[in-house]
């Protein structure tokens, strides 16, 4: 797909992949709701500071998740309603206490361990869930019952099995890059590498000290 001329090639790059997943995430899988209450894990990733926008310009109550302050401080910049620190061990709580007792109605999932498994505490009955990640290393742990009790769908989303979908694909792209032309949607580069630095993008990403997108340049 053509990138428009008034966007840079890091911009374009920053765009497609995580552009399309906060997309299908959040409007094709999840279908999001106005008013609704939409938890998002790792929200200062690349993914997670699209999607925050994105969920705000549905008209949604965006919570926001991250493990260090300036990562929650970028969600905020961003949009999001309600920060989150998850390395405590209460943090579900206090999602309910920003939804007054409501929960969460859509969450959107790619963290995985310990932090998913305790998204439970904090969902709505009848919420959806989409899984597409865990960045952690360990896969989401959802109980059936938690499932069966609570009326809840957990979804699973592989970007690349989406895109495959042209018409779908396109439609998506439409709508992002007129978001972002229109000054609605602000693409997050944290940094950008030389190709041959590949391995070190790798290892900063790993350590799960970054924001927003990493980019590769030729």
């Amino acid at each position: 797909m053509p990138c428009p001329n008034d966007l840079t090639a890091e911009q374009g790059a920053a765009l497609f992949v995580n552009g399309q997943t906060a997309y299908h995430a959040l409007i094709t899988i999840g279908v999001a709701e106005p008013a609704e209450n939409v938890l998002i894990t790792a929200a200062a990733g690349g993914v997670g500071t699209c999607a925050v926008q994105i969920a705000k310009l549905l008209g949604a109550k965006v919570i926001a998740a991250a493990g260090t302050s300036d990562k929650r401080d970028l969600a905020k910049q961003l949009g999001a309603d309600v920060l989150i620190d998850y390395t405590r061990a209460d943090w579900p709580q206090r999602v309910l206490e920003a939804t007054d007792g409501a929960g969460v109605n859509l969450i959107i999932e790619s963290v995985g361990g310990e932090v998913a498994s305790s998204c439970v505490k904090c969902w709505a009955v009848g919420g959806r869930m989409v899984i597409f990640g865990k960045a952690s290393g360990t896969p989401a742990t959802i109980s059936g019952d938690d499932l069966l009790f609570g009326n809840r769908v957990v979804y699973g989303l592989a970007p690349g099995t989406v895109l495959e979908d042209e018409e779908l694909m396109r439609r998506a792209m439409d709508q992002l890059i007129g978001w972002v032309q229109a000054g609605d949607l602000r693409l997050t580069i944290g940094k950008s590498y030389a190709l041959k630095e590949a391995a070190q993008a790798h290892r900063d990403l790993e350590g799960r000290a970054t924001h927003g997108k990493l980019v590769l340049l030729r």
